[in-house]
């Protein structure tokens, strides 16, 4: 993480950080401004070429993945993979950035109070530290919950609520068919144990997506902060001997920031590839 919360505030006795949510807001801003750029653009630039590029890898998984209604999907997924890659990456920037340009532009920091409703609030700025969203786990808690929503709303629209349903307690809706009673009623323990462990899936695939892309993205930043940190300690100590030293270890953070955009691009992915298996596994044609 890049420095302590900047942006807070307070509604009655409740403390709230909107550091993390005005950051996803720069993120989506940047996105439809992308979009908008492209759709009134006369000629294709290297921009669009690149996402189209993107677009069209995404449509070809979707299809191999999903079938030929594949390519319906591809708007969300691709949604997803633009946002977190944009994300991830900002934690590339320097973490005083906007600090200095609110000093530029005589911002400064402060507070105001007013009140909301009855309730007495207060809005307190100190800056504004650059902070990837997906470092703070509400953030993949929220596109992952999103994630299973969509994907059971996709198993619904695609073979129906009630056969959907039934699919929880496994072959059990089948069994009963070629079971007579009293041995049908054996089939009830095992359909609520199938209910159970599906039901189980959905929070483990939850589980699963949050903490994959919070540890990673939290990680690798937490790493490269270190290393700046290191870096500055060591130039106190040489004192004179930093012009000679420094430029040495400057390297060890560049090499780490060349990571992390690899390490971006791939966490991105990988939870979009995530979504498309997770949509084919009840919507797909194979299904």
């Amino acid at each position: 993480m890049h420095g302590i919360p900047d942006i807070i505030l307070k509604v009655g006795s409740t403390q709230i950080d909107v550091t993390i949510e005005i950051m996803t807001l720069f993120v989506m801003s940047f996105l439809i401004i992308i979009a908008l750029f492209i759709r009134i653009e006369k000629f294709p630039g290297k921009i669009q070429n690149v996402l189209e590029i993107i677009i069209s890898f995404l449509n070809n998984l979707a299809v191999d993945m999903i079938g030929s209604s594949g390519k319906q999907y591809v708007p969300l997924v691709s949604t997803l993979f633009f946002f977190i890659l944009l994300s991830n990456w900002m934690g590339l920037i320097p973490g005083n950035l906007f600090t200095i340009v609110t000093w530029i532009f005589g911002i400064g920091s402060g507070e105001f109070s007013f009140t909301c409703l009855g309730i007495p609030c207060e809005f307190q700025y100190a800056g504004l530290a650059i902070q990837p969203p997906t470092a703070n786990i509400n953030t993949p808690l929220a596109l992952a919950i999103a994630v299973v929503i969509y994907y059971n709303y996709c198993g619904i629209k695609a073979i129906g609520l009630k056969k959907y349903l039934l699919h929880y307690l496994g072959p059990v809706p089948e069994l009963i068919k070629d079971f007579s009673f009293p041995l049908s009623l054996l089939l009830i323990p095992l359909g609520l144990l199938f209910l159970l462990l599906n039901t189980i899936e959905h929070f483990s695939r939850t589980f699963s997506l949050t903490v994959r892309l919070f540890c990673n993205i939290m990680g690798e930043h937490s790493v490269l902060a270190a290393l700046i940190v290191v870096i500055l300690e060591m130039g106190k100590m040489v004192g004179s001997l930093s012009v000679i030293v420094l430029p040495i270890f400057d390297i060890i953070p560049l090499v780490v920031m060349g990571i992390g955009i690899v390490t971006g691009a791939v966490q991105a992915f990988i939870f979009s590839l995530l979504t498309l298996s997770y949509i084919a596994s009840v919507a797909g044609e194979h299904h």
